[in-house]
């Protein structure tokens, strides 16, 4: 798995989540958002009240509550796609990637 991984940027690519509620249609939390973050750069996010900025960590990392599912897009990591990762594969990559 160390070979799929480069350190040249972080791309998260056209990215949709939705969030179910119990009861109600399925709500969509972040529409198409695509966002590239290059190595040793520092980024800052705007938004309203509301649209997801604390989550954007959580969701570049894979890291969703129960209730919510990606719909479309990709979180690009250094070369690997983390979406395409099996739920142990993920945790590695957390571990040795994020200490």
């Amino acid at each position: 798995m160390a070979s799929v991984f480069n350190d040249d940027l972080v791309q998260i690519i056209d990215l949709t989540i939705s969030y179910s509620l119990p009861g109600s249609a399925p709500v969509r939390a972040v529409d198409h958002a695509s966002l590239e973050i290059h190595r040793g750069e520092v980024i800052g996010v705007l938004g309203e009240s509301g649209s997801g900025k604390r989550r954007l960590p959580r969701q570049s990392s894979a890291l969703l509550p129960p209730n919510a599912h990606y719909d479309d897009g990709s979180i690009m990591f250094r070369g690997g796609n983390l979406l395409a990762l099996t739920e142990l594969e993920l945790r590695t990559v957390r571990v040795k990637k994020f200490p």
